[in-house]
């Protein structure tokens, strides 16, 4: 079960018209909440961006790469994985198949959306992968 709630503020809106941050809470299989950021561009097309490890949606990477996919006219997600960031949980050093379960609630909440999920992107120590 996922649920979204959006904070339409001064301070989480985009400057260019018709583009807008929201904030997006997606519940895991945990019953853990996991707390992403929507850089919404009305596009039914959305790339997923995850962060890597000991990380957070709220590093520069992640941001620039949300950022060049919105900047393309695609709607980007970035999340921190539960026990990261703003998430709920606690941090698991090697527990990927949790984050792959974060993974996959996220990707299942924005299917419900009429989403088309078009990318998941990547970040390794610092290296880019692209899914």
């Amino acid at each position: 079960m996922s649920m979204t709630r959006s904070t339409h503020s001064l301070q989480q809106q985009i400057q260019k018209p018709g583009l807008q941050l929201q904030r997006v809470i997606v519940e895991n299989k945990h019953g853990e909440k996991l707390v992403g950021l929507l850089h919404e561009t009305g596009s039914k097309q959305l790339a997923v961006v995850c962060h890597g490890f000991q990380s957070s949606k709220e590093r520069i990477p992640m941001v620039n790469l949300a950022a060049a996919v919105e900047k393309e006219g695609i709607s980007a997600f970035r999340f921190d994985f539960a026990g990261n960031g703003e998430s709920e949980g606690s941090f698991q050093y090697g527990n990927y198949r949790r984050e792959a379960d974060d993974l996959r609630a996220v990707v299942q909440h924005f299917h419900e959306q009429n989403r088309v999920i078009i990318a998941v992107i990547g970040i390794v120590k610092e290296n880019l992968s692209i899914v």
